[in-house]
């Protein structure tokens, strides 16, 4: 909705942009490797949609207020893009959806924002009249919705924590899932079979590992949900993290 002509730098407002953007990411990336809490860059996501909130009341306090509003929401939409990708990206390394999936939808997500966004500033834009009256309007909507979106974001903060936290070394995860074993009579068979799950194998890679069919390592990982009395692999994988952070807390 901001014309090109109301920005120093014209058709390369962009392009700046988006280099403030990584500048930011690289700066959240240091953030993170310095501190013992590496989980950080997830915990910002409630502040980035404040700071978007932020862009769209510069952008109604009028003209002279355009270019610091382009430039912080383009450099929050940056940062939103590739924590969205990393988070559909963590989803299919830990088995919730298959990898293909979280790759494509992940980024058509991201295409079909950026495309009703256009959509909607092209055709203000071609309705001037329109958009005089409207524009105002639909920033105030949209910052109503993601002022609503932060309370759950918030109460979620935890899980999505949970879920991005990077494995449990392979000694302590042996350890959960040996206790498994014992506590639901696995075969030898099928806890090598759930070691390998757990460290991110796919059906084919622990058939080639083992040197058995893919049938028959379906025919051990159900033989296992039926034991542990659950119905896939990220139940399977949840519990033996959830087992683990509960023995970490004891």
């Amino acid at each position: 909705i901001i014309p090109w002509e109301n920005l120093p730098y014209g058709e390369y407002a962009f392009t700046f942009g988006s280099i403030g953007g990584a500048t930011l990411l690289c700066i959240i990336g240091v953030i993170c490797g310095l501190t013992n809490d590496r989980l950080n860059i997830y915990r910002t996501f409630p502040w980035l949609i404040i700071v978007a909130i932020a862009s769209f009341a510069l952008f109604l306090m009028g003209e002279r207020f355009f270019v610091p509003s382009f430039f912080v929401v383009l450099a929050a939409v940056s940062i939103f893009e590739v924590l969205l990708i990393m988070y559909f990206g963590v989803l299919g390394v830990k088995g919730y959806v298959p990898i293909g999936f979280a790759f494509g939808f992940s980024g058509a997500f991201i295409r079909l924002g950026i495309a009703v966004g256009n959509a909607i500033a092209l055709y203000y834009e071609a309705n001037p009249a329109f958009a005089k009256v409207a524009t105002e309007p639909t920033s105030l909507l949209f910052v109503c919705v993601l002022a609503a979106v932060i309370i759950p974001l918030v109460r979620q903060e935890y899980n999505i924590t949970q879920l991005m936290a990077p494995p449990a070394t392979e000694s302590s995860q042996e350890h959960r899932i040996k206790e498994l074993a014992a506590e639901f009579s696995l075969s030898a068979r099928e806890t090598e079979i759930v070691m390998l799950i757990a460290r991110g194998f796919t059906t084919d890679n622990v058939a080639k590992k083992l040197v058995i069919s893919p049938y028959t390592v379906n025919t051990h990982i159900r033989h296992v949900y039926e034991k542990v009395g659950i119905h896939k692999r990220s139940e399977l994988i949840d519990y033996i993290n959830r087992t683990g952070s509960e023995d970490d807390k004891a």
